[in-house]
């Protein structure tokens, strides 16, 4: 969408741990300059089990402040909370003062836990970690799925000087459709 929206003056850096993704959107758009694509090699059981880093060590290969805008689209979803709080602090650093961020996560808070217990939940998340602070859906392979507690992911928002301006629910653990979004919103600006 964003290649019909950015002209030469803007520009975007699309990261992924999947190689074959990353080929797609090289091929797929090398027409358009302003668009680069790059594989990080980060680990996960699941999805690049022969990496070169693990998340909770990896820095984005970019300077401080280069960035207006961040956008992570069913990554936290997917990762443990060490690489989540190394990724946060990634973000903050990447973003400029004023930049807002767009992530989505499977958030549990009442609601959702609600929907759990009665069952109308279309993510499963029956295992809570030993950290306390999610639940996943498979012990053997824990990226897969994973649901975080709100006030935890709220509390790396504050501590990474991200304000949360907006959260848009999904109907992940059963909530009404309304936005045609599986998984929760935030849209944060940093302070």
């Amino acid at each position: 969408m964003l290649s019909t929206f950015l002209n030469s003056a803007g520009s975007y850096e699309g990261l992924d741990i999947v190689r074959s993704g990353i080929e797609w959107c090289q091929k797929a758009y090398r027409h358009l300059p302003n668009f680069q694509f790059q594989l990080a090699d980060v680990y996960s059981k699941h999805y690049n089990p022969f990496a070169q880093f693990l998340a909770r060590d990896y820095r984005l290969p970019f300077v401080s402040g280069e960035f207006d805008f961040v956008f992570l689209s069913s990554v936290f979803t997917h990762m443990l909370p060490p690489d989540v709080e190394n990724y946060f602090s990634e973000i903050s650093r990447v973003l400029k003062p004023g930049g807002r961020s767009v992530i989505t996560f499977f958030l549990l808070n009442a609601e959702a836990l609600n929907g759990i217990g009665t069952g109308r939940n279309v993510i499963k998340v029956p295992h809570t970690l030993q950290e306390g602070v999610c639940r996943i859906a498979d012990p053997t392979c824990p990226e897969i799925t994973v649901a975080y507690d709100e006030p935890y992911i709220r509390s790396l928002y504050q501590k990474h000087e991200i304000h949360v301006v907006e959260i848009s629910y999904g109907f992940w653990c059963g909530r009404k459709d309304i936005m045609k979004s599986l998984q929760d919103v935030i849209i944060g600006v940093k302070g």
